[in-house]
């Protein structure tokens, strides 16, 4: 399995899915954080719809991918009020590191002053 994820880093470094300052044990941990997720999102039971609001952060490098999900429809069959979907720098990893993750920040502070303000008025 090491060999096989030595390959995919540098398959993903490639095509610019990894950045290129993330090294092999970033890039493990990165994958075994990956690899929990999948186990988490496909054994979870969730019955009902959440109602709050969701921020839904796309990728801008990701958009164009042909093997990209939609997002926002995936999130949307679990929340009772539309998802709110907003584009950010950078790809799936890169947006977590500088210098895309100020603008991942930004966004997501303008979000949440936007929810403070819709409570403010429904209270």
């Amino acid at each position: 399995i090491r060999d096989m994820l030595e390959l995919m880093i540098k398959d993903w470094k490639v095509k610019g899915l990894l950045g290129k300052d993330i090294d092999r044990k970033m890039a493990e941990q990165l994958f075994s954080g990956f690899l929990a997720n999948m186990e988490a999102t496909y054994s979870y039971q969730f019955n009902g719809k959440y109602n709050q609001e969701v921020l839904c952060v796309l990728a801008e490098e990701e958009m164009d991918n042909p093997l990209r999900v939609d997002e926002v429809k995936f999130w949307q069959q679990y929340c009772a009020r539309p998802v709110i979907a907003r584009t950010t720098t950078g790809n799936h990893h890169t947006m977590l590191l500088n210098p895309c993750v100020s603008s991942l920040a930004e966004i997501i502070q303008k979000v949440i002053v936007r929810f403070s303000h819709e409570r403010t008025k429904h209270s």
